[in-house]
């Protein structure tokens, strides 16, 4: 029991591993790698990660943003 409750959690832990990457190669298409060695593959996917975390940052940084600007527009509207 407990090996079947650790083989669900770590296919739970892969499959959220595999979704990221095929939504990295859906949204920004990268192409086939054409590279063979391990590490200039591992130079060629880094960037693409490096971008898809700097996205995701800059839309919770804007969200918060526009929650801030539309809540402090409020008060100066209502304050009138």
């Amino acid at each position: 029991t407990e090996q079947k409750q650790q083989a669900r959690q770590d296919a739970a832990e892969r499959n959220a591993i595999e979704v990221k990457f095929g939504e990295g190669k859906h949204r920004y298409e990268p192409g086939p790698i054409r590279v063979r060695l391990q590490q200039t593959s591992e130079t060629v996917i880094a960037p693409q990660l490096l971008v898809m975390n700097l996205e995701k940052r800059l839309r919770v940084l804007f969200f918060t943003f526009s929650i801030w600007l539309f809540s402090d527009a409020t008060l100066r509207v209502s304050t009138r």
